[in-house]
């Protein structure tokens, strides 16, 4: 709050109300590409799943390679 001023408290306290679409800005197209992004990859891995995504497979199969220190073409 020191560093942001009480603003930031006013506007915590009023999340969910209208206030947060008066202050929301318009995206530039680098930004709001990388949410679009975001969304996609946050899908569900298949319909009905609800405990892994598409991004956590991409994620957990880029560990495993790593932790067996496997070449691309290996892993592929």
């Amino acid at each position: 709050m020191d560093a942001v001023g009480p603003s930031l408290g006013y506007y915590l306290d009023q999340e969910g109300s209208a206030c947060p679409d008066q202050i929301r800005e318009d995206l530039d197209p680098q930004a709001e590409s990388f949410f679009k992004m975001l969304k996609v990859v946050q899908a569900p891995l298949y319909n009905s799943c609800e405990s892994y995504c598409k991004l956590s497979s991409v994620i957990r199969a880029l560990s495993i390679m790593s932790d067996f220190n496997n070449s691309e073409n290996c892993f592929n």
